[in-house]
């Protein structure tokens, strides 16, 4: 359903607030068109057509009226999101859209109605002037010309004759923005539901199978949260249709099975509750407020996910803060021992490396470092540095054992204990130093695990503003990622340049349609309904 032509309609569909839920309206950009030969080796050609656009007599733009426009009243419902692959920035979701809108070809359409009455099955021909489930009716009214009204319960319709959709109709024409594929459409169906002055009121449902496209924000994982989002747009010129907002709410993604509610989603992930001011459910539906800017209609269903960081905590975490602490095995060999030291700590580095390896086949390829990559560097840069502090004792405080020493006789080491002969020996005070600093990195490195797991976002934020001031001591070095861990939903949104709650489109004080509406224009849902109906 996605075609080309919807990528450059999505580079003019910039929104921009109006300041208010006013009227319905967008522009044409009015432009002057100058033919002249665009050869690349002629480049006096561009001149004159750079000048010509750029000229002070190009003409304003035109504004067109669209207050003729269709409005098309939108609910969608993400029914499960089956797959987020991270390393691709693809997700896969299932998903219905219901459109409403009216068409004015359709105010007098006549239906035949077959219906269940005490003596049998009848037919009967009218227009359908009222329906159960709008303005508080529980009945469907036919009106059969200048006759008398028929009403029907809704177990009593068998059978309605539709429109001819595809001959002289309107017809919402719109298309998925950053669909990867083709979607698998798995269901659509179109109904007149009934007929006014205005014209014929239209529902029409879709439900879809789609791969979209989204850049992920991994700076944070695995305590990231994700926004994903299916992008949709109008193929037909804002003064032809403009899309309006139904329903806020886009989906609770989990079925109702035998064991209770279970949810949508893939193992991992879990819906984000948390409370923002523009955070109003989990998944919901945002349209973007028409403005002159805009050329097409737009709306978005956006889902809020966070990730279940168990499994990288128990497999990737615990498991490199374990091999880090086994280096201070090597303190257990003689401080000039430098070859059995280096030995295990080389060891464990390499076992390091294949972590890395692993971690890095779970990520997309992207300059930015995630809150695991800077986890496994950090295990690295200890690791290192008890290398590097071996590497000084053995070098600068040891040196080789002469043989005219006391212990010497006759060519034998008469040491305390019998032994074979060192080839060297360190300093007393390289001791004392090599057992104080065992015993400050490896405290320091418990304490620092301790205290994540008990005040994990403290820490964390404490050790993303440590990984800023050095990355600016030295000279920019991006660690990525300058948001902190667990950072709420504001900062989710400021990061991918997301539209800003004054330029959503709010709900309509007027509806065309005639759902249940009260004396607040609000939007009443079936237990409002049932309570004011029990009033």
């Amino acid at each position: 359903m996605s075609s080309g032509d919807s990528v450059a309609a999505a580079s003019s569909a910039d929104t921009a607030p109006d300041g208010n839920g006013g009227p319905w309206y967008g522009s044409t950009k009015g432009r002057r068109i100058t033919c002249c030969a665009r050869n690349p080796r002629r480049k006096e050609t561009l001149l004159p057509c750079r000048e010509s656009r750029m000229s002070a007599s190009q003409p304003p733009k035109e504004l067109v009226d669209n207050k003729h426009a269709v409005k098309v009243k939108v609910r969608a419902n993400v029914l499960e999101i089956t797959s987020v692959d991270q390393v691709k920035e693809e997700f896969t979701a299932v998903f219905t859209l219901q459109f409403r809108y009216i068409d004015p070809t359709l105010g007098d359409f006549k239906t035949q109605v077959t219906y269940i009455t005490e003596e049998g099955c009848e037919t009967a021909e009218g227009v359908i002037v009222a329906r159960w489930g709008y303005k508080q009716r529980s009945t469907m009214v036919l009106q059969q010309g200048d006759g008398p009204q028929i009403e029907l319960m809704p177990t009593q319709v068998i059978h309605e004759t539709q429109p001819d959709w595809g001959n002289g109709h309107f017809k919402p024409k719109w298309s998925m923005l950053n669909v990867v594929g083709e979607p698998i459409e798995m269901l659509h169906s179109r109904v007149l539901d009934y007929c006014t002055a205005d014209g014929g009121h239209v529902f029409e449902k879709f439900k879809f199978q789609a791969t979209f496209r989204e850049r992920l924000d991994l700076g944070d994982m695995p305590f990231d949260k994700q926004v994903l989002r299916l992008q949709f747009i109008s193929e037909l010129h804002m003064h032809q249709m403009q899309y309006a907002f139904f329903e806020r709410k886009a989906g609770n993604l989990g079925v109702a099975g035998a064991k209770g509610w279970q949810r949508a989603l893939p193992v991992g992930w879990q819906l984000d509750r948390s409370s923002a001011p523009f955070v109003e459910h989990p998944a919901q539906l945002v349209v973007h407020k028409p403005s002159q800017q805009m050329q097409f209609s737009r709306f978005d269903v956006v889902v809020h996910l966070k990730r279940d960081p168990e499994f990288f905590i128990w497999n990737v975490m615990v498991v490199l803060f374990l091999i880090t602490l086994t280096t201070g095995a090597t303190f257990i060999f003689d401080t000039a021992d430098f070859a059995n030291r280096m030995s295990l700590l080389l060891s464990l580095v390499l076992t390091t490396i294949g972590y890395k390896l692993i971690i890095t086949n779970w990520l997309p390829v992207r300059p930015d470092l995630s809150f695991l990559d800077k986890y496994v560097l950090l295990n690295f840069m200890f690791q290192f540095t008890v290398i590097f502090e071996n590497f000084c004792a053995a070098k600068f405080g040891c040196g080789p054992i002469e043989d005219g020493e006391a212990k010497w006789q006759n060519g034998m080491f008469n040491g305390t204990y019998k032994q074979s002969p060192l080839g060297r020996e360190c300093l007393p005070e390289v001791v004392k130093w090599d057992t104080r600093f065992a015993m400050g990195m490896y405290c320091l490195w418990i304490l620092w695990h301790a205290l994540l797991c008990l005040y994990p976002k403290s820490v964390l934020q404490a050790t993303q503003s440590v990984s800023s001031c050095l990355s600016d001591y030295l000279g920019g070095l991006s660690f990525a990622g300058e948001q902190l861990p667990g950072r709420d939903w504001e900062q989710v949104y400021e990061s991918k340049d997301m539209l800003s709650k004054d330029a959503w489109l709010e709900k309509s004080s007027k509806d065309p349609f005639g759902i249940m509406i009260d004396s607040n224009d609000q939007l009443l849902d079936l237990d409002d309904r049932n309570a004011k109906k029990e009033a």
